[in-house]
């Protein structure tokens, strides 16, 4: 590892990449830097930004993305030999028939439906995504999706939960992706008639990526299951695989 750890990794070619280390526990441990890894769109990396992600510690890659994503934008880390390269589709191919109407629903709702579905239907998949995780050698680990919010955003919870974070930290990393993909939004987006002053990250993140959305899906799996980590091992997500995660975590 070449690189000092640091909240957000500024790399070309991508706008939400961070580390989840440094956050603090209630057991009064902090979580280990370069060890996990949030992004979004690192698919599309040029060369020296993807030998920048391997020299902050890569060494394992979950595209998180469906099958019509990553085929229509394959992942530039999919043939190095120098990465451990894996596929887990999150939310199915079929979740843009979702029957949730966002129609005269607040951000809020729709967004937690959304959540609620892929955490209902698709535990399996999540499942696999913190296994991978878990095998030895697999650390620093990168999972990515398109936005890093949503899938990333969830798989991310489920790791702060099991190192001890508490659920208001959880919440503010999700938030904090408001932050970084505004500038996406205006860079690639470009959209027309938008002023740059009054579309600030506290209005993406209202519309996209709003706190309470995850306040109200931890509340969720609360009631349901008993907190995250206990829906990470009704998932599939075995008692030693989940104490390798806590170890590497905050060990």
């Amino acid at each position: 590892m070449n690189q000092k750890p640091t909240r957000h990794i500024d790399i070309k070619g991508a706008f939400n990449i961070r580390d989840i280390g440094g956050y603090p526990t209630v057991q009064g441990t902090e979580t280990n830097w370069q060890k996990f890894i949030r992004a979004d769109c690192i698919y599309r990396l040029g060369e020296e930004s993807q030998l920048q992600l391997i020299n902050y510690g890569a060494r394992t890659i979950i595209d998180l993305r469906r099958d019509e994503e990553f085929n229509l934008r394959k992942n530039v880390f999919a043939d190095r030999a120098d990465i451990e390269f894996h596929r887990v589709d999150i939310a199915g191919d079929d979740w843009q028939d979702d029957p949730i109407s966002r129609e005269g629903m607040e951000p809020r709702k729709w967004i937690f439906a959304i959540y609620q579905r892929f955490l209902d239907t698709r535990a399996h998949k999540f499942a696999e995504s913190l296994s991978t995780l878990a095998q030895p050698g697999a650390l620093p680990g990168v999972y990515h999706c398109e936005g890093g919010q949503d899938r990333t955003g969830l798989i991310s919870a489920m790791l702060l939960a099991i190192a001890g974070v508490a659920n208001e930290t959880i919440i503010a990393d999700y938030a904090l992706t408001a932050q970084y993909r505004v500038n996406y939004f205006f860079s690639e987006l470009a959209p027309p008639n938008v002023d740059p002053a009054e579309y600030t990250p506290e209005v993406y993140g209202a519309r996209n990526c709003p706190p309470e959305a995850m306040a109200d899906t931890i509340a969720y799996l609360e009631a349901k299951y008993g907190g995250l980590e206990a829906y990470v091992r009704a998932a599939g997500v075995g008692d030693g695989q989940v104490e390798a995660l806590k170890m590497e975590l905050v060990g």
